[in-house]
């Protein structure tokens, strides 16, 4: 019958071979009956089919019967059955067809290539449809890691590794931090918010104005109040934990504040003179606030002041303007190295730091020797999501990607042209920006 599958007719004479008579054309070790003829690749077919394709090269379109097919065995025929001949097959779980070399000459109508797992392809090896979660990256998608789930690090729908969360207000975001991906938190000027892993919550603050905030969880918030106030907040009460008159005399500005527990915190700031300025660190043990006697290399220079704070396993890290100091797990406190620092992140082997809004200097622990790396960009801050890989926010929705291993950065595609202020994360598939407008980026 004009129109039958290749392979099934070959299968269908071959099982009927024995019932003809001496009277069938042979084919090979087949036996045609009447009225069709043996092909020159020993087939059953319709004279029609070998006359479409007098002349023809292998591949090219034919036509018989009122059907349009494609040569093979210089007969026209218009299915072989299988993925790669170019006729979609549902039968056989076929979900396109855009042929193959061995079989075409060009792919059918509608399709830019072969079958082929190339980005951009029409239709994959194997004839399913190309698509997001099939583990290509094609030119509609900005990732595809193989499958549709969304918070593993490339979005549901392959347009980012970031969702844009709907905030609870849409004021600036200024300073974030989080403890896990059920306690994360950030401040605009007046508010307090918390993400508990399904939604986001805003507390209202008497204050000032927020600048940033750690907590050790939801009723263990400090917050930094401009210029000059610590505030606590235990998820009821709001008290002042320090203020500028409590630290001493002069201009007093406090800048950064870090812990590793509600037992460990410490605040550092900078005590601004007519001529002098010094950093200054104070310590919360649980039940009282005390100054920290930093070394004379850490606060001497006459316009010294606090930039960052951060630790890990009993080490503390406060940058300065001129340089790093160091508290060891001995309690001991030093000179690390005198290379300024805006802002830390780091892990159990590295500490990174931002040195201006196009410098990164990355230490391998216990060395104070910094391999530098130029940043390709201006950035407001970082942080550090595995050993291997360093994120970057800045203006216009930025967000530049690092890899320790090859020394490259890569921008990575983000949902906001919003100026990013802040990023944090637990993991690379566990990391939150702010910004301003109320941007969240998950």
């Amino acid at each position: 019958m004009v129109g039958t599958r290749y392979v099934v007719a070959l299968v269908v004479t071959m099982a009927v071979a024995g019932c003809f008579n001496d009277g069938g054309t042979r084919c090979g070790d087949l036996l045609c009956p009447s009225p069709k003829v043996c092909s020159a690749g020993n087939a059953c077919v319709l004279s029609q089919q070998v006359t479409a394709c007098d002349g023809l090269a292998s591949g090219a379109t034919c036509a018989f019967d009122q059907s349009v097919g494609f040569c093979n065995g210089q007969a026209c025929v218009t299915d072989l059955a299988m993925c790669g001949d170019g006729v979609t097959s549902p039968g056989l779980g076929e979900f396109c067809d855009c042929g193959d070399p061995q079989f075409l000459n060009a792919p059918p109508t509608g399709c830019a290539t072969f079958n082929s797992n190339a980005p951009g392809a029409t239709c994959r090896v194997g004839c399913r449809l190309a698509r997001c979660g099939d583990g290509i990256v094609d030119p509609d998608e900005l990732c595809d890691d193989g499958n549709n789930i969304s918070g593993d690090g490339c979005r549901s729908d392959c347009q980012g590794r970031f969702d844009k969360m709907q905030p609870p207000v849409a004021f600036n975001l200024l300073g974030g931090w989080m403890n896990g991906p059920n306690d994360v938190y950030d401040v605009a000027p007046y508010i307090l918010l918390h993400y508990d892993g399904t939604m986001w919550s805003a507390t209202t603050i008497s204050a000032a104005g927020l600048s940033s905030v750690w907590a050790s969880g939801p009723k263990d918030v400090y917050l930094l109040d401009t210029p000059s106030t610590l505030l606590h907040y235990d998820g009821v009460t709001l008290k002042t934990a320090l203020t500028a008159s409590m630290i001493g005399p002069g201009n007093v500005s406090i800048g950064r504040v870090w812990g590793s527990g509600p037992a460990d915190v410490y605040v550092t700031g900078t005590t601004m003179g007519p001529s002098v300025w010094t950093p200054f660190l104070y310590h919360y043990d649980g039940v009282t606030w005390s100054p920290v006697a930093l070394p004379a290399a850490c606060t001497s220079g006459g316009s010294v002041f606090a930039t960052a704070l951060w630790g890990i396993s009993g080490e503390v890290f406060l940058g300065t303007n001129v340089g790093i100091c160091h508290r060891s797990t001995m309690g001991v406190w030093s000179l690390f190295d005198t290379t300024p620092a805006d802002s830390f992140a780091g892990d159990a082997t590295h500490l990174y730091s931002l040195t201006g809004a196009t410098g990164l200097a990355i230490y391998m622990l216990p060395s104070a020797v910094p391999t530098p790396v130029s940043i390709p960009g201006y950035v407001s801050a970082f942080t550090t999501t595995s050993p291997d890989e360093i994120l970057a926010v800045g203006a216009y929705g930025v967000v530049l990607q690092y890899r320790v291993s090859t020394q490259t950065w890569t921008r990575l595609a983000t949902p906001t042209e919003a100026q990013l202020t802040t990023i944090v994360a637990t993991g690379p598939n566990d990391v939150f920006i702010f910004g301003d407008g109320g941007t969240i980026l998950h």
